[in-house]
């Protein structure tokens, strides 16, 4: 398994991970969303990789300024989303992405 940040070659990948997280989005608005993050300051996304060409997981991730539920400081590290194929749930993948995240 390989952990990827965000870039121009994995968004596809990204869109479609994020497609089977949120159903009900079309696959254009997906794909600004993750160009957004791309091209953000404040946001970034992480991809796990399976061998050479599979997508397996990702995470999307902020640095929010606003007000954050539960917490008192600012900015706060967000998780805005997190998403392992099925096939891969509790293996450890998600903790790992946190993990990266954290870091």
């Amino acid at each position: 398994m390989k952990t990827e940040v965000i870039s121009k070659n994995n968004l596809e990948p990204l869109t479609q991970l994020a497609l089977k997280l949120w159903p009900e989005c079309n696959y254009q608005e997906e794909f600004d969303n993750c160009q957004q993050v791309l091209y953000s300051d404040g946001q970034t996304a992480f991809l796990v990789k399976n061998g050479e060409a599979d997508y397996i997981a990702f995470i999307m991730l902020s640095l929010r300024k606003d007000y954050v539920e539960g917490t008192t400081s600012s900015p706060v590290g967000y998780v805005e989303a997190i998403y392992v194929k099925p096939e891969y749930r509790r293996s450890g993948i998600a903790k790992d992405l946190m993990a990266t995240g954290e870091a």
